[in-house]
């Protein structure tokens, strides 16, 4: 399970962090997040900025995930393993 922690107290975002090692390829996954509605904003080889369903979010290439417009550690799991699912489902092999 990944381990889900909000970096500070005044922070408005939870970074969730894989409990397997990944290497993504953010450009070949990003159209996998637009096609399942997710607005894409910056895309990179080391990060991708994206928003969707109320919420703000930044994937880095090593699966790390901050997302931000959730209230609880639960939500955040919840929300991350979504992505991560989407992702895993879709992305070629």
């Amino acid at each position: 399970m990944p381990k889900v922690v909000k970096p500070c107290a005044a922070g408005d975002y939870y970074k969730v962090t894989p409990d397997e090692k990944m290497e993504l390829n953010l450009r070949e996954l990003a159209p996998i997040l637009k096609e399942a509605g997710f607005r894409l904003g910056l895309v990179s080889g080391v990060m991708i900025a994206f928003v969707g369903k109320g919420k703000e979010y930044s994937l880095f290439s090593n699966g790390k995930l901050m997302i931000k417009g959730v209230d609880s550690t639960d939500e955040a799991l919840e929300a991350a393993e979504e992505i991560y699912s989407l992702l895993t489902s879709r992305a070629k092999h």
